[in-house]
Formats: C-alpha cells, sequence, structure tokens
C-alpha cells in the first residue's frame, strides 16, 4: 500500500484553478469522478489526519480501492462511485478484500452509502 499523496484538502482549490461550472463538471463523468473522489479523500484526511489511523490508496494488476483505512483495530476498504457501477467497478474491492479478509469494504456514493450522508457524517464514528 502506498500512502495518498494526490488528494487536495479542499475542493475549492480545483475548482478555483481549473475554472469549470458546475454544470461543465457534472456533464464530464471522467472529471466528476475525480472531483467527486477527491472530495471523499479531503473529507477523510480532514476528520483523520491526526487521529491514529493510516489512509492509502491500493493498486495490483489492474485492480484499485480508491482508499483504504487502517486503525489500530480495523481495516477498511472504500470505493467512491459517482455514476452508475458498470459490472468491472466492485473488482478492485473484491480484490482488496480476498487478499485482505480482515478488511471491511465499503462504497461510498451510487449503491453505497449516499455521499450526502458520507459528507454529513464525521468519519471518526465510522472507521474508529
Amino acid at each position: 500500500m502506498s500512502r495518498i499523496l494526490p488528494i487536495l484538502w479542499n475542493n475549492g482549490l480545483i475548482n478555483a484553478v481549473v475554472g469549470e461550472t458546475f454544470t461543465s463538471c457534472r456533464t464530464d463523468f471522467s472529471w466528476w469522478g475525480r472531483i467527486v473522489e477527491n472530495a471523499v479523500g479531503a473529507h477523510l484526511l480532514n476528520h483523520l489526519s491526526a487521529l491514529s489511523c493510516s489512509i492509502y490508496y491500493w493498486r495490483e494488476r489492474g485492480n484499485e480501492v480508491d482508499f483504504v483505512i487502517k486503525t489500530p483495530k480495523q481495516l477498511w476498504a472504500i470505493e467512491v462511485k459517482s455514476s452508475p457501477a458498470r459490472s468491472s467497478d466492485a473488482q478492485g474491492l473484491a480484490a482488496f478484500c480476498g487478499k485482505y479478509p480482515e478488511a471491511r469494504p465499503l462504497v461510498i456514493g451510487n449503491q453505497g452509502m449516499g455521499l450526502e450522508d458520507f459528507f454529513l457524517s464525521d468519519p471518526e464514528n465510522l472507521f474508529l
């Protein structure tokens, strides 16, 4: 696992530099996915960075998990979904959980915990 470095802790910085409108971001599904994934990562980092847990990204043989959270007692595998799931979307989550059976999977977004619910939550209460 490698530590997450490319996440900006405030999506406002991305939006200020890119200068796209909300409507144009929403219609570019690839960009929207990156923005949503960054927002989830920023929310995690802003709430968990000072606590006794680590946040990682995992990729192996073409499979990936958006965020891996390791706490003193648990291991979480998090997949962020900002658009309707495709058949291969759960492949990385399944591969990670197969390799680390103690991991607890969590989908944030479509077909999982809603984005609004996630952003209104305190990650400390979810993961610790």
